[in-house]
């Protein structure tokens, strides 16, 4: 099945998840975001990861600059100290089994670990664990990713909002 790419910040919804149906296509968030944690969350145990394994996560006192556009889209979660980033898929999928990725620097990506525990359990050996993934495109910027990339057609795009509706009704919708 082929992908076809939306932008994310364009699409995202505070009241609720955002759905495409496309004949013969699966809808992909494109773009990147910067996941910064409260400064309140910052502790000893931050600075002790940080320190071990060179991973820095990225607090609302100190947020980066975002660096690209990646195709599809990425979640930068923490630095390297350096120029390189640390991303998930959601950042909801930190917590989970979920592959994270280190971005070196603004052209290749790299799978580093299967989930952010076994990244962090490692110390510094995810340096020498770095498979390059062809899976994510980075690019200076959405208008440059949609030359490249197949994307939604904002035209053709109905935002109205789904009415609520009941378990039953929703069966009935699936059936």
């Amino acid at each position: 099945m082929k992908r076809i790419y939306y932008d994310y910040e364009q699409f995202r919804r505070e009241d609720g998840p955002t759905s495409f149906f496309i004949n013969d296509a699966e809808a992909m968030p494109a773009g990147t975001e910067i996941y910064a944690m409260p400064v309140e969350d910052k502790s000893d145990e931050y600075d002790r990861v940080s320190k071990k394994n060179g991973i820095y996560f990225i607090f609302e006192d100190n947020i980066p600059k975002n660096p690209f556009y990646s195709v599809p889209y990425l979640c930068l979660f923490a630095t390297d100290g350096g120029n390189g980033f640390f991303a998930c898929k959601h950042i909801s999928d930190v917590e989970f089994e979920e592959p994270i990725y280190y971005i070196p620097g603004r052209k290749k990506v790299y799978r580093v670990a299967e989930s952010l525990e076994e990244l962090i359990s490692g110390g510094r050996s995810w340096q020498e664990k770095l498979r390059q993934s062809r899976k994510v495109k980075l690019y200076d910027s959405r208008s440059r990713a949609e030359m490249n990339e197949p994307f939604v057609d904002d035209s053709m795009i109905n935002m109205e909002p789904l009415p609520e509706l009941s378990v039953q009704e929703l069966k009935k919708l699936f059936r």
